[in-house]
């Protein structure tokens, strides 16, 4: 289910939601005091992407797994 990006007008708070797009139009509808706000859509795995990397802990783990085991093991 996607998640839509809120803004409070009156204390200026935004907030995150996960619901379909019918309810969030209904739930801009239903509080005036609610912006919807646009962003860009997510599209694809930021993981896969090489955006994030695993952090240190699970990178040292690896390495222990690859110099244990051998085989192509990417450790970031």
């Amino acid at each position: 289910m996607p998640s839509y990006n809120f803004r409070n007008k009156e204390t200026g708070e935004e907030f995150t939601e996960t619901m379909t797009i019918s309810e969030a139009e209904e739930f801009v509808k239903n509080n005036p005091h609610i912006d919807w706000l646009c962003g860009a859509p997510f599209i694809g795995d930021p993981w896969r992407q090489g955006l994030k990397k695993p952090d240190n802990e699970f990178r040292d783990r690896l390495k222990h797994i690859k110099k244990t085991h051998g085989g192509n093991i990417n450790t970031f």
